[in-house]
């Protein structure tokens, strides 16, 4: 595992099976993971303005291409009271 300067996961690696690369935004949320053995299961979170998560996205979705291949594409909606009215 590495770190970075907020001591949070930059990557890991378990050797044959699993691995990964992760990016955070300023404030720590995370931002992309991309897994260094499939990329179809790479992902990435999108935010609103109060930090509740709005979109997430996996494999090209993800940032890799153009063709949707990995297994969702999500997107969430709050009413004015902070509740999820749609996923």
């Amino acid at each position: 595992m590495s770190y970075n300067s907020r001591l949070q996961v930059s990557s890991f690696n378990i050797p044959g099976l699993m691995g990964a690369t992760l990016s955070y935004y300023s404030d720590g949320r995370i931002h992309t993971s991309q897994d260094t053995i499939d990329r179809t299961f790479d992902r990435a979170y999108n935010y609103d303005q109060v930090g509740r998560m709005r979109e997430a996205l996996t494999g090209s979705g993800a940032g890799l291409g153009s063709q949707l291949t990995g297994p969702y594409h999500q997107s969430y909606d709050y009413d004015a009271f902070g509740n999820m009215t749609s996923r």
